[in-house]
């Protein structure tokens, strides 16, 4: 008899205050509401009844401290219905989330296959840092020489990223090729820009090429989260007058001394 494999699943639920907000089901509800205008047309297209899809309403109401969903006058089941702001929020805030944690089951989902690899990642997703980007990565190479060092790391879908590194670190952190190492890289590090030439010269700059996911205006130049794959993406700055937007193909440029490496402390 052969054991079942080990597959790993979960969902996203966004709790405030403690209290319980909206699931994949909730969202599903404020889509088709915002969809087809009517809270009992969206009740009928998901199956449930009224009473069910209004009292989800008022719970999420009740938790979120302001209306998600404006009824016109009617009575049941006459009127429209229409999503406020804060309730077209919700749904994008959830289906970032869900996205974020999808790629971050399927990488786990990869790695559960290899137990040891696996324990490891587990132990590093108890790191707390600042930096936003942080990879699970494999050293494929380590020059054999002394003082600043060029490591070669393996990403995702045959990534690969340089880092300079002292033969020191590499010592202390004992380092060899095929170890596993979390690779942080703080995003303010990552410049964001339209496509150049490839045989552009970068000097000692990784280059990871992609497309736009989300844009944000927030202080004095934007920040975008590029998607390099399917499963990776990066977080980084633009220029100030920067035109790139969602869609648009972009490129990450990395310098090798802003690659930092970690490995787990020993248990005491």
């Amino acid at each position: 008899m052969t054991n079942p494999k080990v597959q790993l699943s979960s969902e996203v639920f966004l709790d405030r205050g403690g209290k319980g907000l909206a699931g994949r089901g909730r969202i599903a509800l404020l889509e088709r509401i915002d969809a087809l205008g009517s809270i009992s047309r969206a009740a009928h297209d998901l199956g449930m009844s009224y009473r069910a899809a209004w009292e989800a309403i008022e719970s999420m109401d009740n938790v979120a401290g302001e209306p998600l969903v404006e009824r016109a006058p009617g009575g049941r089941g006459g009127g429209g219905s229409h999503l406020t702001e804060a309730g077209r929020q919700l749904i994008r805030v959830f289906r970032e989330a869900e996205a974020a944690h999808r790629r971050l089951t399927e990488q786990l989902a990869q790695e559960v296959r290899d137990p040891q690899r696996f324990l490891e990642l587990a132990r590093h997703i108890a790191f707390r840092s600042s930096a936003r980007n942080q990879f699970i990565a494999t050293i494929q190479r380590l020059p054999d020489e002394s003082g600043l060092m060029h490591v070669t790391l393996n990403l995702d879908d045959k990534l690969t990223l340089q880092a300079s590194v002292t033969r020191a670190a590499i010592d202390a952190l004992d380092l060899l090729p095929g170890s596993n190492v979390l690779a942080l890289v703080k995003a303010s590090a990552v410049s964001v820009r339209a496509p150049a030439p490839a045989n552009s010269d970068l000097g000692q700059c990784n280059v990871l090429r992609g497309r736009i996911e989300h844009r944000a205006d927030e202080g004095a130049a934007p920040q975008f989260r590029v998607a390099i794959t399917r499963r990776l993406t990066l977080w980084g700055v633009g220029e100030h007058a920067s035109r790139l937007e969602p869609g648009d193909a972009a490129e990450c440029l990395i310098p090798w001394a802003a690659v930092l490496l970690a490995v787990p402390s020993e248990p005491n």
